[in-house]
């Protein structure tokens, strides 16, 4: 079973086995599970500016990027776009 279907059925045993940040030679790459977003920028907290986008992989709500610009330690905020506008 797809980590996808664990998430949506609430039956994952290790869901940041495959969500949250981590460390790559080209940046930090960050996965998230939000099936309501049509989008998801990542951002720094409190300065309005974009390091970059979350890319939908299907339709099952994974999101994934890598960020160049945000090293593994470092603060950061996602804002997303759903159906709902917020």
């Amino acid at each position: 079973m797809q980590v996808e279907q664990q998430l949506a059925w609430a039956s994952c045993a290790n869901p940041f086995s495959r969500l949250g940040p981590t460390n790559t030679s080209q940046g930090l790459k960050i996965c998230v599970w939000r099936p309501d977003a049509t989008t998801i920028k990542v951002g720094r907290p409190g300065s309005g500016k974009t390091l970059g986008s979350l890319h939908k992989n299907d339709d099952s709500g994974l999101f994934e990027g890598t960020i160049k610009d945000l090293e593994h330690d470092a603060l950061y905020c996602l804002h997303l776009d759903t159906p709902k506008g917020w």
